[in-house]
Parts: structure tokens; sequence; C-alpha cells
């Protein structure tokens, strides 16, 4: 029996040697996954950094945005300029007519201011 004895620990041995190895070799593996989970802890900490700071810089594109909303809400219009400029024109356009209307009332009138 002695012998049978020590053939069942020499099994027994074995099997918790066999036991032992799976665990360092889970122990590895998840040693693995911690060493992926702490470098994705860094990753998603600068991630939400970079977001922070688009959101900072959205906030401003935004204010900026409204800000060139409200000066072009208070700048002419391309129409209003094109009518403002034609309007020019037709003056301009037609001021050697009224020159000559002033000459001429300017004459009319010297003539019976002086006889």
């Amino acid at each position: 029996m002695d012998e049978m004895q020590k053939q069942k620990e020499m099994e027994e041995m074995k099997e918790f040697l066999n036991m032992l190895t799976e665990v360092k070799v889970s122990l590895a593996e998840l040693n693995g996954k911690v060493d992926q989970i702490t470098n994705m802890k860094e990753t998603v900490e600068e991630t939400a950094k970079v977001a922070q700071e688009v959101q900072y810089k959205a906030a401003g594109n935004e204010k900026d945005i409204s800000d060139l909303k409200t000066k072009v809400d208070e700048k002419a219009s391309r129409h209003e300029v094109q009518r403002v400029i034609k309007e020019r024109e037709n003056w301009l356009r037609n001021l050697p007519a009224w020159v000559a209307s002033i000459i001429a009332f300017a004459a009319l009138f010297l003539q019976f201011l002086i006889p």
C-alpha cells in the first residue's frame, strides 16, 4: 500500500502543479488585461481633456458667429447698396440739367433786376 499511496500522492501533486500552472497563466493574462485597462485610462483621460478643449473652443466659436451675425445684420444689404449707388449715379447724371436750369433761372431773374 505504501507504493500505491506514493503514486496517489504523486498524481495529486501533478494535478496540484498543473492547477498552479493554470493559475499562474491566468494571473499573467489578468495582469496583461490590467495593464491594458491602465493604458486605456490614460487614453480616456487624454480624450476627456481634448473634449473639454474642443467644447471651450466651440463655445468661443459660437460667440464669434453670433457677433458676426450681429455685424452682418447691422451692415447694409447688397440690394440696398446697389440702390444707393444708382441714386448717386442718377444724381450725377442729372447734375448738368440742374446746373443749366439754375443758370437759365438766374438769367431770367437777372433780366428783371437789370433794366
